[in-house]
């Protein structure tokens, strides 16, 4: 870092964009508060810059203009950055990049909630209505088409749960929000669907009804 430490102080005084620039000839220039032929602004700190060329503030006022001097014509800096922001060799680079982590494994498992196990008990009374009317187009037994029309009221029961511990929790997740929506197109769009054909709405106006 020596050779960095003998340049870095240069390369703000003078104008790199500008060759020939006499040192503090632009606005931002810090050179002349540093110098001291102006007084140096509450935002910028000389004490630690000037205490590398002399105890005494004259004489590091004297020795820092001929530093800069001699300076001028060192080669650029600007080809040995890294990263446009890192200066040092290839260790120092190395150990002042930040490490970069893996991206994890998405699944949507890792943000099970509870409110989800209510949105799974919501989908399979669905399809369980939707098995015990599809069993009772087949055995004609009243107790099957009985419990096809009971998972109705339970699915409902469920959605309206998964909800409210949601808000309760304050936690959702992406497979909750999937799933509530998936849950409700089975409980409420495809097993009621399943029931009416099961009771016997299968003619033409039926299916209308059915798909209203």
């Amino acid at each position: 870092m020596q050779k960095y430490t003998s340049k870095l102080p240069v390369k703000p005084s003078v104008n790199p964009r500008v060759p020939g620039l006499r040192p503090g000839r632009y606005l931002w220039s810090s050179y002349p508060a540093t110098v001291g032929a102006v007084t140096s602004p509450s935002r910028l700190s000389t004490h630690w810059l000037l205490s590398q060329f002399a105890k005494t503030r004259l004489v590091a006022h004297r020795r820092y203009p001929e530093f800069v001097a001699q300076g001028r014509n060192l080669p650029s800096l600007w080809p040995e950055l890294k990263g446009q922001v890192l200066l040092g060799s290839e260790t120092l680079v190395a150990k002042m990049r930040p490490p970069v982590n893996p991206p994890k494994h998405f699944s949507m498992i890792r943000g099970f909630h509870l409110a989800d196990c209510f949105t799974l008990a919501n989908a399979a009374c669905g399809v369980a209505s939707v098995f015990f009317a599809m069993i009772y187009v087949g055995s004609q037994s009243a107790a099957h088409f009985f419990a096809a029309a009971a998972m109705a009221p339970a699915a409902l029961i469920f959605d309206v749960l998964d909800g409210r511990v949601a808000r309760w929790r304050r936690q959702h997740s992406a497979l909750g929000r999937e799933l509530d929506s998936l849950a409700d197109v089975i409980s409420f769009g495809v097993a009621p669907a399943a029931l009416a054909f099961a009771a016997g709405m299968r003619g033409g106006w039926d299916w209308i009804r059915i798909k209203s």
